[in-house]
């Protein structure tokens, strides 16, 4: 197992874990409901609210950890991609595109320093931390330039999955109103419903789509 996948599988079982800790939640205001001179109307609200968050922070954390394997799995395969291929003007191609270094001063690095693709990763890397692949077009884009083209598509069609990519999308989307609105309607403020059904179904969408994208990524440039 390669060390992005890896990360990938350790960051999608923390998503995992807040999914068994917002049951966990649910389990107990079941308890409570029980008892409801021991718990007042305004605690138990408080505290499905709270499960509900666990169920947002596991979503955020499953397309952190694919956007995190995409730009990772980039960088590992660089530098053997290009080995491989041992053509310079593709390799510094790829490298124009992803940083802000023209292929002069490309050509210069690899005259006046003694391991310019460690400096040059470094530099990739510095790009993509500020470039989100929680998005399908950027993850083609990006690994096109390692001659894979159409992975989004290719690792959805192998799931047999026809719905995979729309889930992943509103998943994506529905991070994105998370992290930057904090899951409020655009109208009136009120937090949106949430199911931990679906939340269950974009998770493991993303873990099978990673999986297959993996796959074709490994062949690929092995």
């Amino acid at each position: 197992m390669n060390k992005s996948y890896k990360k990938f599988n350790i960051t999608i079982g923390r998503a995992n874990e807040f999914i068994i800790l917002q049951s966990n939640y649910n389990q107990f205001l079941h308890l409570r409901r029980r008892n409801r001179g021991l718990i007042t109307a305004e605690t138990i609200r408080n505290i499905r609210q709270s499960s509900d968050d666990l169920l947002r922070a596991a979503i955020v954390f499953a397309v952190s950890g694919m956007d995190a394997y995409f730009k990772d799995m980039f960088l590992e395969k660089l530098h053997p991609y290009v080995k491989k291929q041992s053509k310079f003007k593709e390799y510094a191609k790829v490298i124009e595109k992803y940083t802000d270094i023209d292929i002069e001063l490309i050509v210069n690095l690899y005259h006046t320093k003694k391991r310019p693709n460690r400096v040059i990763v470094s530099m990739i890397r510095k790009k993509l931390f500020t470039t989100s692949m929680a998005n399908l077009d950027s993850i083609d884009s990006l690994f096109l330039g390692l001659g894979i083209p159409d992975l989004t598509n290719n690792a959805a069609r192998m799931t047999h999955k026809s719905t995979l990519l729309a889930n992943i999308k509103t998943a994506i989307n529905r991070r994105h109103n998370i992290v930057h609105y904090a899951d409020c309607n655009p109208k009136g403020g009120s937090t949106k419903s949430i199911q931990i059904a679906t939340i269950k179904r974009w998770i493991r969408y993303i873990e099978e789509f990673v999986d297959k994208a993996n796959q074709i990524i490994d062949s690929s440039l092995s």
